[in-house]
């Protein structure tokens, strides 16, 4: 029936551990769009609205720590309801959602870049940890306008995509300090900022990575500003399930002990107080009125949904 499996890229996207919220939400907007169109080439188009709905849930389900991917369900599923009865309107109407949203993410790391240059100081030395391609696009920008002089970032176990951002910043041209994770607290009294990305941002705090809850701890206790960049899809009403965390831990200890728990949680919540600003592409929050921004957004009627 289809040329495309889509079940095979969901599920590819789900074993992803090493790119950021924004590359996976990429590509998740891909894989809709990408089946949308091997449907239509196929005329395969009845039942649309239960298969958009099953490979929106399983795209959730690949990644339900990412808000990105609820956001990204949520506009396709309106956009489905909006549609008429004819399969093509809706198939029409899908792909064209997928595609703005997939626009969207696009265009918006330039604008956070730029409104993250008002908060780094000159010739600035910047913690940081993970993999955001958002956080990449304002320390590339915040060397180019003379504002950033240093990188300091961690590995980030148990993937190890720190090295990733390292090695990009280095081969932009910026000076980068390496280091352990649990190196990275102690460093940060080096530094002028800390600045990480998110892959939400919801009432109970910042979900992010494993460790941005202690570099934000390091951050306030050592009188450093800590920033959240992320674009608003990522800012939903409702808390993250912690269960959502956790992963495989064989690939924190494998063949551990019987006896031995193995705990290999990759993402945590850091507490909004921690939080100095709000980075996002409609500009800056400062901590005390983050809880506002969850009244002034504008919530998708579907959201919910994918609870």
């Amino acid at each position: 029936m289809q040329d495309y499996d889509w079940r095979e890229e969901v599920n590819s996207l789900g074993n992803d551990i090493t790119s950021g919220s924004q590359a996976v939400s990429l590509k998740a907007a891909e894989i809709i769009i990408k089946t949308i169109d091997s449907l239509l080439q196929d005329s395969s188009l009845e039942n649309i609205n239960s298969l958009v709905v099953e490979l929106c849930s399983d795209i959730k389900r690949a990644k339900p720590a990412m808000a990105g991917l609820y956001a990204l369900s949520a506009q396709v599923i309106r956009a489905m309801a909006t549609a008429g009865g004819n399969s093509n309107d809706i198939a029409g109407r899908v792909r064209w959602a997928a595609w703005e949203y997939r626009s969207r993410l696009l265009s918006s790391n330039n604008l956070i870049a730029a409104n993250a240059l008002a908060l780094l100081p000159e010739n600035a030395c910047v913690a940081t940890l993970s993999r955001s391609v958002t956080v990449e696009a304002a320390l590339k920008l915040g060397r180019d306008k003379g504002k950033v002089k240093r990188v300091l970032i961690s590995e980030s176990r148990p993937a190890c995509e720190g090295r990733i951002t390292a090695a990009g910043l280095a081969d932009a041209g910026v000076s980068v300090v390496f280091t352990a994770d649990a190196a990275l607290p102690a460093l940060v009294e080096q530094c002028d900022i800390a600045i990480v990305g998110g892959d939400a941002l919801c009432p109970s705090g910042l979900v992010n990575k494993v460790g941005t809850f202690a570099l934000a701890l390091a951050a306030n206790r050592l009188g450093k500003p800590f920033v959240a960049c992320l674009g608003t899809e990522k800012i939903i009403p409702f808390d993250i399930l912690e269960h959502y965390f956790k992963e495989d831990p064989s690939n924190l200890w494998d063949h551990a002990p019987l006896k031995a728990r193995v705990i290999n949680r990759i993402f945590e919540f850091t507490p909004l107080d921690l939080i100095t600003h709000v980075v996002t592409e409609t500009g800056l929050t400062s901590g005390e009125k983050i809880p506002q921004i969850f009244a002034s957004i504008e919530i998708n009627p579907h959201l919910l949904d994918w609870l």
